[in-house]
């Protein structure tokens, strides 16, 4: 789990804490603490009063931050990770939960964010991962227990820019806000239309070799023809150049282009694949109250190494591999490619973040009691999924309610895989 993969459901279970943990033992020392994030090296609850109150002054931050905003991570959720940073893992000592309580309740009260202590195992040490449940619309803004050198108790905590501070003006306005919008939550569900299983692709680094080594003789082979005869001097002639560009410039675009083919191949693969429909994944947003939720935003984050479009064209403005110059002696003289088309109904967005995408999609209108199906995304698996699911994450918002759900959703994918090799000679012949 990288530390800038941003997961929508919070981490609830020991696995899941221990790949937080991990990440930010293997993150670079120059990694910075978020908002729904802080880390301490060294800690001792049991003999110093200061990381006491520090322990207690972070759970208050994370608990007084926006919902909406906090709902985008985690669900909401935080975590204090205390015995671990980026490059170091120093540990801390067990306590038994009862004194955790009695040490870090004592700043946060019986009326403060909801937490809750784990323990985890990393290199052989404890470290302790304290979960703060996520802010609501309608939460007082939460303060301090019991006063603590300058901070007197009713102190109030934020975070910012991976901090713990005293609001400003403008934070004390958003908790006043959060405090008075207890009404009009959202609530929605996200689910398949219809499932089938999913199919996916076999591509090797030979197929790729192979392909870029075709298109090496393709281009090249014209280069090897001879030349016409020229006509006898007496016979009148008008002779066509045979390329509007010279050899030597047609020689340069050709190196250009292959240097970059296993990126067009790539590309192909990944346009067949969509153009075949091998994972085709329809979502329905379904209302089932009698209230209109307007601006309803969905965003879907798919697992590491799953390629999403929304049409076969996705992969080439994605990877933007170079074009392929036209052969030589084809063309004579320039020709001007057509204006391309645009479509202007909006779908979404796609974002490719490290390893995962992640889909925002266009905001539209749920009626009351009614279902809307949202454009369908085409997915582009490798072998590596076949006979395995596919997890999707989704959460939803809305602009006319308060808060957000989350859920995920399990795809099947079918055993066997289609070769690529199949995939490239449809997108091929599409593009023709």
């Amino acid at each position: 789990m990288p530390l800038n993969v941003a997961m929508v459901r919070p981490l609830r279970t020991r696995a899941e804490l221990t790949a937080l943990v991990e990440a930010i033992a293997l993150a670079p020392a120059s990694e910075h603490e978020t908002d729904y994030l802080e880390w301490k090296s060294s800690f001792d609850l049991r003999g110093r009063a200061e990381h006491k109150f520090e322990a207690g002054k972070h759970v208050i931050g994370f608990g007084n931050r926006h919902p909406g905003h906090a709902a985008r991570v985690f669900g909401g959720c935080s975590y204090l990770v205390l015995g671990a940073e980026p490059q170091s893992v120093a540990g801390v000592p067990f306590e038994d939960a009862a004194d955790l309580e009695s040490w870090i309740g004592a700043y946060v009260g019986s009326d403060g964010p909801q937490w809750s202590p784990t323990y985890i195992e990393c290199d052989g040490k404890q470290v302790l991962v304290v979960t703060v449940e996520a802010p609501t619309w309608g939460d007082y803004p939460f303060t301090l227990a019991r006063g603590f050198g300058s901070f007197e108790a009713g102190q109030v905590f934020i975070r910012r820019a991976g901090k713990t501070v005293k609001p400003n003006q403008a934070e004390v306005k958003m908790l006043t806000e959060r405090a008075k919008r207890a009404s009009d939550r959202i609530a929605l569900n996200v689910e398949l239309a219809h499932v089938a299983a999913l199919r996916t692709f076999d591509s090797s680094a030979q197929d790729r070799q192979d392909w870029v080594d075709g298109e090496g003789r393709r281009l090249s082979g014209p280069l090897h023809r001879p030349r016409p005869e020229p006509p006898p001097s007496f016979v009148p002639s008008i002779r066509m150049p045979e390329d509007f560009r010279d050899r030597d410039e047609y020689v340069s675009e050709m190196q250009l282009y292959l240097a970059r083919a296993g990126e067009r191949w790539q590309a192909l693969v990944l346009a067949g694949a969509v153009r075949s429909q091998m994972a085709p994944v329809a979502l329905r947003i379904t209302n089932p109250t009698d209230q209109n939720f307007a601006g309803v935003e969905v965003v879907v984050t798919l697992p590491d190494q799953a390629w999403v479009f929304f049409g076969p064209d996705g992969p080439f403005g994605l990877i933007n591999p170079r074009e392929p110059p036209d052969v030589w002696g084809d063309h004579p003289f320039p020709v001007p490619s057509p204006a391309p088309t645009t479509s202007f109904e909006p779908r979404g967005e796609v974002r490719k973040r490290d390893n995962h995408f992640e889909v925002t999609f266009a905001p539209v209108q749920v009626r009351p009691r009614r279902p809307y199906d949202l454009p369908i995304l085409y997915l582009a698996l490798s072998r590596r999924f076949a006979g395995e699911a596919v997890t999707l994450s989704w959460v939803a918002t809305s602009t006319s309610a308060e808060g957000s759900v989350a859920g995920e959703l399990e795809l099947p994918v079918a055993p066997d895989s289609t070769p690529a090799t199949a995939l490239v000679s449809a997108a091929e012949a599409a593009l023709t």
